[in-house]
């Protein structure tokens, strides 16, 4: 049996340094010691030998499987090291090889309109404001004419958020950039021009006109003379120069409780070009216009003396206007985009055409 076991001995360790895959090693290692090895099965035998021979046995039959086991895992170590060294210089690569060009960014076409606007404006002297992601009640409605009890909150699908600030009532993300207008009034003496831009966030279904977040422009100009005719003059002018194109509005008479008298301005459609049905097909109109040739652009008035007051204002003692307009409108008529839905897709192929 002490034969045998130096027979082992002697071939697991030549094999063991013969081999040159961990495959192969993985072999050695079943045929030796594993549960249906040689050595196992000496060890396994131990029970069937003499008395006096079992204890000399099994101590040269560990001795063997200790000696094997360490010569099995120098070996898997070396082989490890050796096939890690292979990968490396098969992964290698030259340097000296032309690099692959640069997918470089582009700026998304709503924060083109902003910067657009932005620069517009300040060159015509206006203050350029930022409207907070998070307002309170009182900002959002109290200061602009809409009081607690007033139906027309109603007209604004609000999310509303838990807390409140100090004075101010409920917390509640900004339904529109309105929000704004009363802080303009406090911190500004009159005459003075001032936009503010900012998101808007609104509990509505989406479709190809209408987004739960959207983004918007609010302006605000305060004089002694002011009429609703520099109104449409002001609001003639910013749309054509960001569409690029002159493009027919029209105002028609509408309720906003912070103005009086107040208007919703459409603008011709972008995608029939006013004509309203896209198809010759009865019953086929366009899906942007719905058919009527116009698309509501955005919402605008002279500023109700209300507002003023609640500003620390004389009633009557001041005029101005105000209008609050999609950017996100503002860029589909720019670019020609037939659903507002594009732009919140995170689409690169959408992104790279502009």
């Amino acid at each position: 049996m002490l034969n045998k076991l130096k027979i082992i001995e002697k071939e697991a360790v030549e094999k063991i340094k013969k081999a040159r895959s961990l495959s192969e090693l993985s072999e050695v290692r079943v045929e030796y010691i594993g549960r249906k090895g040689g050595l196992t099965e000496i060890l396994r035998g131990l029970s069937g030998l003499p008395v006096r021979e079992r204890p000399k046995v099994g101590s040269e039959s560990n001795r063997v499987k200790n000696l094997i086991e360490a010569a099995w895992e120098a070996r898997k170590k070396y082989l490890e090291k050796k096939q890690a060294d292979v990968q490396l210089e098969e992964d290698i690569f030259d340097v000296s090889l032309p690099a692959q060009a640069a997918d470089l960014g582009h700026i998304h076409p709503i924060t083109r309109v902003i910067m657009e606007l932005e620069d517009y404006f300040g060159r015509m002297g206006y203050m350029i404001y930022e409207t907070p992601n998070l307002t309170n009640e009182y900002d959002n409605f109290v200061a602009v004419n809409i009081p607690a009890d007033h139906p027309a909150r109603g007209m604004w699908d609000t999310f509303w958020v838990e807390g409140k600030e100090k004075g101010k009532g409920n917390l509640c993300l900004p339904p529109h950039t309105s929000c704004i207008q009363h802080r303009i009034l406090k911190e500004n003496k009159p005459p003075y021009k001032a936009v503010a831009i900012g998101r808007c966030f609104r509990y509505e279904a989406t479709d190809a006109k209408h987004e739960h977040t959207i983004h918007q422009i609010e302006g605000v100009i305060v004089d002694k003379n002011l009429s609703v005719g520099h109104l449409k003059k002001t609001l003639m002018d910013m749309v054509q120069f960001i569409i690029g194109r002159r493009v027919d509005i029209r105002l028609r008479p509408s309720y906003f409780p912070f103005v009086e008298p107040g208007f919703e301005v459409d603008a011709q459609c972008v995608k029939c070009g006013g004509v309203g049905a896209r198809s010759s097909v009865p019953g086929r109109v366009c899906n942007i216009c719905k058919g009527t040739g116009w698309i509501e652009l955005l919402g605008a008035g002279m500023i109700h003396q209300n507002v003023f007051v609640e500003a620390g204002y004389k009633y009557g003692e001041w005029r101005g206007f105000a209008f609050g307009a999609g950017i996100d409108r503002l860029a589909m008529f720019r670019y020609g985009i037939e659903d507002i839905r594009g732009f919140f897709r995170s689409d690169k192929s959408f992104i790279e055409q502009f």
